[in-house]
């Protein structure tokens, strides 16, 4: 009985024309041909890396996902700690963890969000805490960021509101750089 694998002849098949187009490429720019069993090592190291480097970034987001519900669940919380836990029972409840943390300010620490930077080749996870994002003082005295949200109601019933009422209620008229008009739609 022989058993054949179309799934490896495919990816055989894929090698070889992905190596013949990089060729093809390398010859158009005067770069050295890289042989078949090359091209091969090479995709052989990467399809684990990508693997290992998407379950770690999804643990991280899994992690910081935890920590962002447990500063903001306000169903097991009073609506005056709603974002910010101020007892030592109440963060003891929420948290664990394992090494020995003293005062409720510690553990407010590790609930913080921090960015990760992560470099599975050398092995290096490093983590720091997001700076601030850049406000923009307006005319009226508010301030505005790139993190802000715009709520915009909708001008019909929420059952007769379209894409085009949408549009034509978000619609700019003018567009403008600091004080200066650069373009004024009509």
């Amino acid at each position: 009985m022989v058993i054949d694998d179309d799934d490896d002849e495919e990816e055989e098949e894929e090698l070889k024309n992905d190596n013949n187009k990089d060729n093809l490429r390398a010859t158009m720019y005067s770069l050295p041909i890289t042989a078949r069993h090359v091209v091969k090592r090479i995709a052989g190291r990467i399809v684990p890396a990508i693997a290992t480097t998407t379950a770690t970034v999804a643990g991280l987001v899994c992690l910081e996902l935890l920590k962002y519900v447990i500063n903001n669940n306000q169903y097991d919380v009073d609506d005056d700690h709603v974002g910010s836990f101020t007892s030592e029972k109440e963060i003891n409840t929420l948290t664990t963890t394992t090494t020995t943390i003293n005062s409720c300010e510690q553990r407010l620490v590790q609930l913080k969000s921090r960015n990760s930077f992560l470099n599975l080749a050398l092995p290096v996870l490093l983590f720091s805490e997001p700076g601030l994002c850049r406000q923009t003082l307006l005319p009226n005295g508010k301030y505005f960021s790139l993190w802000d949200r715009w709520t915009i109601r909708p001008c019909k019933q929420v059952d007769k509101y379209r894409l085009t009422d949408f549009i034509d209620q978000i619609k700019v008229s003018a567009y403008s750089l600091d004080n200066p008009v650069i373009v004024i739609l009509f």
